[in-house]
């Protein structure tokens, strides 16, 4: 019997050891996804070249006493703005639109999509702040009165923490009129 005993807890050990080195590795990931599109545009420039402008001078032949004096024309060349061009530009218009949510020894892979509701970013290593842009600034932070979600990922799932007229978070406020936002499960 004794040597039963001394198994069972030696097997409770291993158990608990490998839970342990498993809760150790098995690391959350938060990766916040950028959208980026080309923008074309025009814009006018100006278009430069060579300009001239003629300007009387009096030339003495005789100096001091000019009495042989005569009025010519000089030229005087400048480099000038001829014109306008239209000159066609792009650049890169990116924003954030989601946060990817996985782990390591899971296979599971989840994403809030926020690009529509507001923005969110992230507050920790396993938090993510989401602010309205419909009450709030849509900064990524949540102030008093504002519509917000909060979730904390852990190695379970994801909590979702909601507020409003209120400066704490809990599951469901009362005051908290708008469409969640979900983590919902994405391909890994």
């Amino acid at each position: 019997m004794k040597n039963k005993t001394k198994v069972a807890i030696g097997i409770l050990i291993l158990v608990l050891v490998a839970a342990g080195i498993v809760a150790q590795t098995n690391k959350i990931y938060l990766k916040k996804l950028v959208s980026c599109n080309n923008v074309s545009y025009s814009i006018i420039g100006p278009v430069y070249g060579n300009c001239t402008r003629d300007y009387p001078e009096r030339v003495c032949q005789d100096p001091p006493l000019n009495t042989t004096c005569q009025d010519q024309i000089k030229t005087h060349n400048y480099r000038c703005q001829t014109g306008t061009t239209t000159v066609q530009k792009s650049s890169l218009d990116c924003s954030p639109e989601s946060f990817e949510i996985s782990r390591e020894l899971n296979a599971l892979k989840q994403k809030v999509e926020f690009s529509e509701w507001g923005m969110c970013n992230q507050e920790g290593e396993n938090v993510i702040i989401c602010d309205s842009k419909f009450d709030g600034n849509s900064d990524g932070k949540c102030s008093s009165g504002e519509s917000c979600m909060k979730f904390v990922v852990n190695l379970d799932g994801i909590d979702a923490y909601t507020r409003n007229s209120r400066d704490d978070w809990v599951l469901n406020d009362n005051s908290f009129f708008l469409g969640k936002l979900q983590a919902v499960e994405v391909a890994k």
